[in-house]
């Protein structure tokens, strides 16, 4: 409405997948891989000196599984790559497809 653009709820959606997708192939290009998607070490090392999870850490198995399962949920592969079929749902120009394919089987 603040737009008044006439684009509903499904179209926003995409076009967010869009904006998340083709940041995350800009940062995969930049070298950017699962190994830079953490958090700082002293979260999975150094208890937590006060709150409702006071002397807790949060277990880095725990951190992996969860990072699994966030790239799947986002159409991406293990290592936090979106995959072919993932960028062409969410309308993804061909050209740019094709280009980051080429640069993925140039590393």
């Amino acid at each position: 409405m603040a737009t008044g653009s006439n684009i509903g709820n499904e179209e926003l959606t995409k076009g967010s997948e869009r904006i998340w997708n083709l940041g995350r192939v800009f940062n995969v290009m930049a070298g950017f891989c699962r190994k830079d998607d953490t958090l700082p070490e002293r979260l999975f090392t150094d208890p937590l000196p006060e709150g409702p999870v006071e002397g807790k850490v949060l277990p880095k198995k725990e951190f992996e599984a969860a990072l699994s399962e966030y790239y799947h949920l986002r159409g991406w592969n293990q290592e936090g790559i979106p995959s072919k079929q993932r960028l062409e749902e969410i309308g993804v120009d061909k050209e740019a497809i094709e280009k980051f394919e080429k640069y993925l089987s140039s590393v």
